[in-house]
C-alpha cells in the first residue's frame, strides 16, 4: 500500500471514529440516560437532539468561519473531542452532561469539512468513488456506535463507559503516525453557483425535510419503543436493530446513487419509498425485540440510505446559490428532524411513564410521512417534465 492509499485508509478510519461517537448514545435515552440524570424522556431527548442540531449547524459554519488554508491538525484533535460523550458516566449532573454532549457535537461537526478536503486531496481522479466510500464509512461508523452503545447500556449502564473513548485515542495516534495531520491539501473549489435546475427550492426543501424528519423519528424513538414494549434488556436489541438499518443504509446509499443516474432522482425516490413502506410498517408491528431485524435490513436498503437523493435534488433547484441550497438541504432538514423529536418526546411525557402506546403513535407518523414524500416526489417529477417541454 503506497503512502497516499495509507493516508486515505486512515482518513476513512477517522471519519468512522467520529461518526461512531455520533451514534453511540442513540439507544441510550431510555432507560440509561433517564436513570442516570433522573430526568424525564423529554429532557433527555432535548439534550441528545440539541447536540445533534449543534453538530449539523457546526458543519456549514466551520466551512465558512475557518481559514481557507488547510487545518489538518483538526483530523487528530476532533476524534478526541468527539469522544468526550463517552465520559458522561462521570457526570450525573444534567448541566455537565450538556457540556460533554456539546463538546462532542462540535468535534464531530468541525471535522467533517476538513475531512472532505483531505479526501478530495487524496482521491486524484476518483473523487466520485472516494466521496461515496467516505459517506458509506460514516454510515457504518454511526451504526457501529449504536450497536456498541445499546449493548453496553443494556449490560453495564454507564459503568466504565469511558472505555469506549479508547478508539478515539487509537485513531488520533494513527492520524499522527501517518502524517495525515500535516497533509498539505488545498481548499476545494466551491461548486459552481450557476448549477441550477427547474424545480422550486421550497418544494425540494420540503421533500428533504420530510425525509429527515421521517428518519430521525425512526432512529430516535425505535429504541424507546422497544425498551417500553419488551423491557430494559431490549436496549441491546435496539442497538443491533439500528446497526442493521445503518449498515444496510450505507450499502443502499451507494446503490441508490448509481440507480438514480439511470432513472433520475425523483423516480428513484418514489420507487425507494414505495418499496420501503411495507418494511417500515412491519418494523413497527414487531412481535418481539428480535423479530424486527429482517425488516430493519429492508428498511436500511430502501429508505435508510435515501437521504443523499435529497442532496442530489437540491442541485436541481433554483432560487439560491448551490452552496446555500445544499447547506440548507442537509443541516436545515436534519435540524427540523431533531426538533420534531423534541416535540414528540414532550408529547410522550404527557402519558404515564413507561407507556409504549404514545411512542408507537409517534412512530406511525413515519409511514404517513413516507406517503406524503411519494406524492410530493410524483408532483415534482410532473413539474419537471412540464418545464422541460416548454
Amino acid at each position: 500500500m503506497n503512502a497516499k492509499m495509507w493516508k486515505l485508509a486512515v482518513l476513512l478510519l477517522c471519519h468512522l471514529t467520529v461518526d461512531f461517537y455520533a451514534g453511540l448514545t442513540l439507544p441510550l435515552p431510555e432507560p440509561t440516560l433517564i436513570n442516570h440524570y433522573g430526568a424525564s424522556l423529554g429532557r433527555v431527548m432535548l439534550l441528545v437532539a440539541a447536540a445533534a442540531i449543534v453538530c449539523n449547524a457546526v458543519q456549514p459554519l466551520a466551512g465558512l468561519i475557518l481559514p481557507r488554508r488547510p487545518l489538518p491538525w483538526l483530523l487528530w484533535v476532533c476524534p478526541l473531542l468527539a469522544a468526550t460523550v463517552a465520559l458522561i458516566g462521570f457526570a450525573t449532573n444534567y448541566a455537565v452532561g450538556w457540556l460533554l454532549f456539546m463538546v462532542s457535537a462540535v468535534g464531530i461537526g468541525v471535522m467533517h469539512p476538513e475531512a472532505v478536503l483531505a479526501a478530495q486531496a487524496l482521491s486524484g481522479r476518483r473523487i466520485g468513488m472516494v466521496t461515496a466510500l467516505f459517506m458509506s464509512v460514516g454510515f457504518f461508523g454511526f451504526s457501529l456506535g449504536s450497536l456498541a452503545g445499546g449493548w453496553w447500556g443494556a449490560r453495564w449502564g454507564l459503568t466504565r463507559f469511558w472505555l469506549l473513548a479508547a478508539p478515539a485515542f487509537a485513531t488520533a495516534a494513527m492520524v499522527w503516525a501517518s502524517g495525515l495531520c500535516t497533509l498539505r491539501s488545498s481548499r476545494a473549489a466551491v461548486p459552481d453557483d450557476d448549477v441550477r435546475g427547474p424545480l422550486p427550492f421550497a418544494s425540494v426543501f420540503a421533500v428533504g425535510s420530510l425525509m429527515a424528519v421521517n428518519l430521525t423519528l425512526l432512529y430516535r424513538l425505535l429504541p424507546v419503543f422497544m425498551v417500553r414494549r419488551f423491557g430494559d434488556p431490549a436496549q441491546a436489541d435496539a442497538g443491533t436493530l439500528l446497526f442493521l438499518v445503518g449498515l444496510f443504509g450505507a450499502v443502499g446509499g451507494v446503490s441508490l446513487g448509481m440507480v438514480s443516474d439511470r432513472l433520475g432522482t425523483l423516480r428513484t425516490m418514489v420507487a425507494v419509498y414505495l418499496a420501503g413502506l411495507p418494511a417500515v410498517l412491519m418494523l413497527l408491528r414487531m412481535s418481539s425485540a428480535t423479530a424486527g431485524f429482517g425488516w430493519a435490513v429492508l428498511t436500511g436498503l430502501t429508505i435508510g440510505g435515501s437521504f443523499p437523493l435529497a442532496v442530489m435534488l437540491a442541485r436541481q433547484a433554483k432560487s439560491f446559490p448551490l452552496r446555500l441550497r445544499i447547506g440548507l438541504g442537509i443541516g436545515g432538514a436534519w435540524g427540523l428532524g431533531e426538533f420534531s423529536v423534541i416535540l414528540a418526546s414532550y408529547y410522550i411525557d404527557m402519558f404515564p411513564e413507561g407507556d409504549y402506546a404514545p411512542v408507537r403513535t409517534m412512530l406511525y407518523a413515519a409511514p404517513a410521512l413516507m406517503g406524503i414524500i411519494i406524492l410530493l416526489a410524483i408532483r415534482l417529477a410532473r413539474q419537471a417534465r412540464e418545464m422541460e417541454s416548454t
